[in-house]
């Protein structure tokens, strides 16, 4: 048996997620400190065509030439194999940081290196066809090479089918170890060709290569600093994992890669390939399209949903959403994006109904869902879900007993570091307070009493924000709403005076954080600090008030701060100059929040002679686009979202010479806005979205809709996007 050793800085096996069905999986709370992510190289550039480009006029050749359904059935293997193998490779990089620097003491341990070991598999029980096992694990006695003892994971990369079955023009890949001195990959690696199998004789030889890719090991983790011992450098298992996730596409395959790093929101070293760790993604599809209708909660003209209770969210491409039934009122559910594969999540209060994210919404961070909740016996608390009913449980019960500690009733819930923050009242006379509940422990802890004797500080109310591993955020105390900021200690960052309005989100921008808030003597005007020092941005260079609370609130685009100053949409640049993008529009923002799609922002303002319609902007200037309702008539946008790289706008309108009332609309930077679905055709509102918005999850669009007889209930459309990403395979499907 031939074997090949090499090392890499992170490698690891193909991993299993959830399937179709809600996911059943016990919940590991061992997960470690999010480190930095860093940036994935580009791949070195060569004269011939890519994999991915390769891989799709190999798709192409082969469907157009092969002459029988087992060719294409044969090809579609083979593809899966070849872009399975060049993802899960692309992903093994430098991911090994430098051990830790402590106060004054010896150096550090090296890092240890992960190390890749690669065997030929004989055709069995792991592969049918034969194939590759990929073993992986930590160098532990330093020697460059991978030993049995010291395999943590192994995969499997198999054949899709028997080199003596294979015909001509079948897809083929082909792996190379490189070895270390290469002048484009000095510490080794791997090479990847992939081609037609041209004579038909199962091997790809070197006339028939069509495009490569190198793949090159990274550096040996560097030593720790005079320190305490510095810690040994840290490696992450890349992952690889293969569904048929039906908000993705209902009839096909997805593959993911990406490392178990805990980047963004994601749980690190927790065997799980979460969203916000995926490096790369390859979707095979037989359906350009989808559409469902869910069947009714409430039976008859009854809405399934509420004001109360209408919470959605994509978490892992699983919607999960509060609905209404008549036996158990507001509880939890999830869907993969199917009738079929809808369930109930949990039902928490089994006497009553739960109300799940009544006060503080759905908020996802560490890899979990975090919401409020009431089980009917220790009142509303903080509680957490892994997307499975065995891992959806109270996180804790602040206010002991049956008494209620209403977590995130002011603020919501916000992540930072490893915890999540939310204001609560414990029931012992301080009102509610900021809490901090460490997501790997689930300890709870009381950051401060910030508004004296039993009033609530009502923290986060006006904000939360994260700056150089500081928590900041807004908070009562007792004589104005101030910013606080918390590390280890709890610090107040602004005290001026009276009562003090910031009615925008607290935004991070270019490492400072800004916020708007009245001193008393300028107005109402834009301030930005970086964490300990204050400096006013004075947009009127008066005492009079600049800033308007609108529905805009501040987004960032294209490197610029967009927002509302005298009721006229602003950018603000890094060197902190203004720019009046459009002084003829007004209403900036509606009653709809922005979606950004393509590069610009899409967000509802009123024109000079128009009523609130549809605008854009791409932060160096700003227009109204499109007029659903012609005049001064107002088309009522109450709902944006992006997906796909269309920008999907719920509005009245006018169709076909007809007023459409509130249905769905479809636009982007290069078309009008097309009428796609209408809940009642005709005059009749179908008040899509009236019930929760748009909310996308993967490649499907939720929302509730009326028929007219059967009350709000929930639709799901889908498109699979035209991108490199998704290869749609209909010759296949049909």
């Amino acid at each position: 048996m031939q074997t090949r050793t090499w090392s890499c800085q992170s490698c690891g096996k193909a991993l299993p997620t959830r399937g179709q069905v809600p996911p059943q999986r016990p919940l590991d709370l061992s997960g470690v400190p999010t480190p930095p992510k860093e940036e994935v190289p580009a791949p070195p550039k060569g004269e011939k065509k890519s994999i991915k480009e390769s891989a799709q006029a190999s798709r192409a050749v082969a469907m157009a030439t092969a002459p029988t359904r087992r060719i294409a059935v044969a090809f579609v293997l083979l593809i899966c194999l070849l872009m399975s193998a060049t993802a899960m490779l692309w992903s093994l990089r430098d991911l090994n940081p430098p051990a830790e620097t402590g106060d004054d003491g010896d150096i550090g341990d090296e890092g240890l290196t992960t190390l890749l070991l690669v065997q030929e598999e004989l055709p069995g029980l792991n592969c049918s066809n034969g194939g590759h096992a990929i073993m992986t694990g930590l160098d532990g006695n330093r020697d460059g090479a991978l030993h049995l003892d010291e395999v943590q994971k192994t995969s499997f990369i198999c054949n899709g089918v028997n080199s003596e079955e294979t015909d001509v023009n079948s897809a083929l890949t082909k792996l190379e170890v490189i070895t270390e001195g290469n002048s484009t990959c000095v510490m080794g690696g791997l090479l990847v060709m992939t081609g037609l199998d041209l004579d038909g004789d199962g091997n790809l030889s070197a006339d028939e290569v069509q495009a490569s890719q190198m793949v090159c090991n990274g550096a040996t983790g560097q030593q720790g600093g005079d320190g305490d011992d510095g810690e040994d450098g840290q490696s992450h298992d890349p992952i690889m994992s293969q569904d048929s996730r039906a908000t993705v596409c209902p009839d096909g395959l997805r593959m993911r890669f990406g490392v178990d790093d805990g980047f963004g929101r994601a749980r690190a070293d927790d065997a799980v390939l979460q969203a916000d760790e995926v490096h790369s993604l390859m979707v095979l599809c037989w359906q350009t399209d989808w559409n469902y209708t869910f069947s009714e909660y409430i039976i008859g003209v009854g809405d399934s949903f509420s004001t109360a209770c209408d919470a959605r969210i994509d978490y892992e491409e699983y919607l999960i959403y509060t609905a209404i039934t008549a036996a158990s009122g507001c509880e939890l559910y999830i869907s993969d994006g199917t009738v079929n594969g809808t369930s109930v999540l949990k039902d928490i209060n089994n006497g009553g109904e739960a109300r799940p994210a009544g006060l503080a919404g759905l908020m996802i961070w560490r890899g979990l869902l975090w919401f409020d909740a009431d089980d009917g016996v220790n009142g509303r608390e903080l509680w957490y879900s892994d997307g499975t009913s065995q891992g959806t449980k109270m996180a804790a019960d602040i206010c002991p007993g049956p008494c209620s500690s209403n977590p995130g009733q002011n603020g919501g819930i916000f992540g930072h570091a490893n915890s999540v923050f939310f204001s609560a009242d414990d029931g012992s006379g301080i009102g509610a307070e900021p809490y901090s509940l460490d997501s790997n422990t689930l300890e709870a802890s009381l950051l401060g009493d910030i508004c004296p004797d039993s009033c609530s500080s009502q923290a986060g109310n006006n904000g939360w924000a994260s700056l150089g591993g500081e928590l900041f955020f807004s908070a009562f105390d007792g004589d104005s709403t101030e910013l606080f900021a918390y590390d280890d200690s709890l610090r107040a960052l602004t005290d001026f005076g009276d009562e003090v309005s910031k009615t925008h989100s607290l935004t991070i921008y270019e490492n400072e954080l800004w916020f708007d808030a009245d001193d008393q003597v300028n107005g109402r005007e834009l301030w930005h600090s970086d964490g300990v020092n204050l400096t006013l941005l004075n947009l009127d260079g008066d005492s009079g008030d600049s800033l308007v609370a609108d529905d805009f609130g501040v987004q960032i685009l294209n490197g610029l701060m967009l927002l509302q100053s005298e009721g006229t949409l602003i950018s603000i640049d890094s060197e902190y100059v203004v720019n009046n993008l459009n002084s003829s529009l007004g209403d900036i923002g509606g009653n709809a929040a922005p979606a950004i799609a393509d590069g610009a922002i899409w967000f509802a303002c009123q024109g000079p002679s128009t009523g609130v319609e549809l605008c854009w902007s791409d932060g160096l200037t700003a227009e109204l686009v499109h007029e659903f309702m012609t005049g001064i008539q107002n088309s009522d946008i109450s709902s944006m979202v992006e997906l796909g790289g269309y920008v999907y706008v719920v509005a009245n309108g006018i169709n076909n010479s007809a007023e459409t009332g509130n249905e769905l609309w479809r636009t982007s930077a290069s078309s009008s806005p097309q009428l796609i679905f209408e809940g009642q055709v005709g005059s009749g509102s179908g008040e899509v979205g009236y019930y929760g918005g748009l909310t996308a999850v993967g490649n499907t669009l939720f929302f509730s809709f009326d028929d007219g007889s059967r009350g709000h209930e929930l639709q799901a459309l889908g498109w699979l996007p035209d991108d490199a990403s998704h290869l749609l395979m209909s010759d296949l499907g049909a």
